[in-house]
């Protein structure tokens, strides 16, 4: 699902993975945020976000993807 995010031109496989993302954060924080810390993941959520091309609800998406994981980080 990561390797998803970038792919602006298919921007509703992009919007899926993001919302199957914020998914598993909320679920299952313990597990899946420090697997998107050491894969560096942030990264690509932060590309999301600046990125023109990215619709507002994938932004909102990946804007709510890294406030979990900065809450989650912040209660450890």
């Amino acid at each position: 699902m990561l390797k998803l995010l970038p792919l602006f031109e298919a921007s509703a496989s992009q919007h899926f993975a993001l919302w199957a993302i914020t998914k598993l954060l909320l679920d299952y924080p313990d597990k899946y945020v420090p697997m998107i810390q050491e894969e560096c993941e942030i990264n690509r959520l932060q590309l999301v976000l600046r990125d023109e091309r990215s619709s507002n609800a994938v932004k909102e998406l990946a804007q709510y993807c890294l406030k979990e994981i900065k809450i989650w980080y912040n209660n450890i």
